[in-house]
């Protein structure tokens, strides 16, 4: 399944040098395994390092499958842990 990820405030870890090239924002589609579970916060800050090349201090994230519905962290529909906590 290809979900996507919107990762915003990212904070690079540059050493110090000062990169304009690197984006703050990055939207994007990823492939969703949750066969055996995920962390999609891991999998995004990879992708994106292995794109530019740095890893990342901090960042917010947002993810979506492919329905629209928002997934947290571990790929979990966020409207059906709602509905289950209630």
């Amino acid at each position: 399944m290809k979900i996507k990820c919107v990762i915003t405030n990212i904070d690079w870890d540059t050493d110090g040098e000062v990169i304009k090239t690197l984006p703050k924002d990055v939207t994007f589609e990823m492939d969703y395994d949750d066969e055996y579970g995920a962390d999609l916060d891991q999998d995004a800050v990879d992708e994106l390092s292995d794109r530019y090349g740095f890893c990342i201090n901090s960042f917010n994230s947002e993810y979506y499958d492919e329905d629209g519905f928002v997934l947290d962290s571990w790929g979990e529909r966020v409207n059906e842990i709602e509905s289950k906590i209630s």
